[in-house]
């Protein structure tokens, strides 16, 4: 099961499950929890919940008189428990995120930290996707914040965890992974986001405004550069990706070992949406300047082959890690309804900074 928050056997799987699932929150019984974790259960307590893209509830379990050897006394469910959202066409991210649970985070020869995994599940026609997850915060585990930038050494661990996901989908069969779509999640909300109407409204506070450079604030320039960046991706780099590697989706084991969180995004593209992506939201401006072609070629490119991705070079992938830094620019488009004001501007910032140290633009549009 890969190289886990904790030990684990093989979870339940439910992918296509032609029974009814849980829809709303009152759907949650003790009996359903038995059967999603495979032991049978007295009664249930639901202990928070949080809602977000995907609702996330903690609920402790209890077995009456006996608990069963390695049964989990609390655990969080997640999944779409609103309709608003599902409306909203997120039933299809909550079904990737189990199928990537179930069909690739299974594979022994994937070297993630992930949490436990207790079930996965997908029922198309309710447009729904259910994982059981440990809950983290339970066995001593702490999260990542925006605002708070990684050492360079985490860095290097995310990015070897990162590698081992790309080396282990290189190339990204599609009869190995028929699930699997190639469809990029933001590729899918930019016309919304690089609409006139939404472009203007969100820069017309100064706030926000003045966080970016004049030249990035040419809507029909920026658009074109991300539509080029998406046409000429070099189909010689393509896997199976995270999506959304930044520091909110990922979690710290007691230890200190950093782990990743949240598989919604995933998606068939490039390696470098999420080496470019995850370097540069995840480090401050000046240590990914005087660190990022060492953590390059010291810790992705030789786990990328290790995992059995092919042999490369930092040169024959430069300039497409030049071309992916302008993914972070969304962060600068982000609006409170999907992330806080402190989070968007930090992230934002280093983004615009990679952007500019990499001439991505000028690279772009040559």
């Amino acid at each position: 099961m890969g190289f886990l928050a904790s030990n684990v056997s093989q979870p339940n799987l439910a992918i296509n499950d032609p029974e009814d699932m849980p829809m709303v929150l009152d759907d949650i019984s003790a009996e359903w929890i038995g059967r999603a974790i495979g032991i049978k259960v007295d009664s249930i307590k639901v202990d928070l919940v949080l809602p977000g893209t995907a609702t996330k509830v903690l609920i402790s379990i209890d077995y009456g008189s006996r608990r069963p050897k390695d049964a989990p006394q609390t655990v969080c469910l997640k999944g779409g428990f609103s309709h608003d959202l599902r409306d909203l066409a997120l039933g299809l991210a909550y079904r990737r995120e189990a199928e990537f649970l179930a069909h690739v985070a299974t594979s022994p020869k994937l070297q993630m930290r992930l949490p436990r995994v207790w079930y996965a599940a997908t029922n198309v026609r309710q447009n729904q996707g259910l994982v059981v997850l440990e809950n983290l915060t339970a066995t001593g585990c702490t999260f990542g914040e925006c605002t708070i930038p990684l050492s360079v050494q985490h860095v290097g661990s995310g990015l070897q965890q990162l590698a081992s996901l790309h080396g282990l989908t290189w190339g990204c069969p599609v009869g190995k992974y028929p699930w699997m779509t190639s469809a990029n999640p933001i590729q899918e909300v930019a016309g919304a986001m690089f609409s006139k109407q939404y472009w203007e409204q969100h820069f017309s506070e100064e706030a926000v405004r003045s966080q970016v450079p004049a030249d990035m604030l040419d809507r029909t320039r920026m658009f074109a550069a991300f539509r080029q960046m998406w046409s000429t991706a070099d189909p010689k780099l393509r896997c199976i990706v995270h999506g959304d590697p930044h520091p909110g989706n990922l979690f710290f084991a007691p230890g200190g070992e950093l782990g990743f969180l949240d598989f919604q995004a995933v998606f068939s593209g490039s390696s470098m949406h999420d080496v470019a992506y995850f370097v540069a939201g995840s480090l401050t401006v000046e240590d990914r300047r005087s660190s990022e072609r060492h953590l390059l070629e010291k810790y992705y490119l030789p786990s990328l082959h290790k995992a059995g991705g092919p042999q490369l070079s930092i040169d024959q992938i430069w300039d497409d890690y030049r071309r992916h830094q302008l993914h972070g620019f969304f962060w600068a488009m982000t609006g409170t309804l999907m992330q806080t004001k402190e989070r968007a501007a930090a992230m934002a910032a280093r983004h615009i900074a990679a952007i500019q140290d990499h001439n991505t633009l000028k690279l772009l549009e040559r």
